[in-house]
């Protein structure tokens, strides 16, 4: 049951009463439900608990609409947010979802290279957002390994340092690989990312239609949002042919793919801890040797 004054501003949002709940996910702090109207007109409830959870979901909200807006990929309509004494709401559109296919997989490649070709002055974004729960600083740079190093890889070493996950052994290490990323990585214009491209980060639509949901966006190396895709996998080779022939790679990335997926890693150490830890270990070891 959701807390009446969540009801009293989903009422107030939606202007209509008398809704039944099916719950997506719980969990401590932060839950996903659908909100079923009479006569079967359906909403996606965001409701999250935590003390920061208004600033994750207005960021979260920013970001869906800085993607709608780019007019190159598609993402759930927003129809409404608020705070309440028992937390805050973001409700969404409701997906339908269908069983992916080779034209699904074909879209979603031109899709994303269509994204990436949009580009800025600056990496980075004016604001600053999330990735999973954990803050992810924007501060704008007009080089990428600056913004990689300094608002990437730096804040979320130092957050696991901190924290104990990580040892001080690393930190030599990872300053040789710092030194070494202009010989590893290939330079690009800033691209509008995703940011979070995972398998759990799309939609294929009743109609076949990708939709991108829980972006991190900002504008930078376009092979970080490639780089995350091969990190856990789902993605059918198709999405990467088609992305090929709308926007062709630097030769190599299969090699240097682990130097961009180290963030999305020190993020899972952060999160969880585990196995993540040695696959961090790894990677430093491996680029800055």
């Amino acid at each position: 049951m959701l807390p009446p004054p969540v009801v009293d501003v989903i009422t107030t949002l939606i202007g209509k009463k008398n809704f039944r709940l099916q719950v997506i996910s719980t969990g401590k702090n932060h839950n996903t439900l659908s909100l079923i109207f009479h006569p079967g007109e359906r909403y996606f409830l965001k409701w999250n608990k935590m003390p920061e959870s208004t600033e994750i979901l207005n960021k979260e909200a920013l970001g869906l609409d800085l993607l709608a807006n780019s007019g190159a990929v598609n993402t759930p309509k927003i129809i409404g947010k608020a705070e309440t004494t028992e937390g805050s709401i973001l409700i969404l559109e409701f997906i339908t979802e269908s069983k992916t296919n080779s034209v699904f997989w074909n879209t979603f490649g031109k899709n994303i290279a269509s994204l990436h070709r949009i580009s800025n002055e600056y990496f980075g974004l004016p604001f600053n957002n999330f990735i999973g729960n954990l803050p992810q600083q924007n501060n704008q740079e007009n080089n990428w390994l600056d913004f990689f190093i300094l608002h990437r890889l730096e804040p979320q070493f130092e957050r696991g340092l901190s924290a104990g996950l990580l040892g001080t052994h690393l930190i030599a290490p990872l300053h040789r690989l710092y030194h070494k990323l202009d010989q590893l990585i290939p330079e690009e214009s800033p691209a509008l990312l995703h940011g979070d491209l995972w398998n759990g980060n799309f939609i294929s639509s009743k109609n076949g239609i990708p939709m991108l949901i829980d972006p991190a966006p900002y504008y930078g190396h376009r092979e970080m949002d490639l780089a995350m895709t091969r990190l856990f996998g789902g993605f059918s080779p198709e999405f990467y042919y088609s992305y090929e022939e709308s926007f062709p790679l630097t030769p190599d990335f299969e090699e240097r793919a682990q130097l961009f997926q180290l963030y999305y890693l020190l993020v899972h150490v952060n999160l969880f801890s585990g196995i993540y830890i040695s696959l961090v270990e790894k990677i430093i070891r491996k680029f800055s040797g």
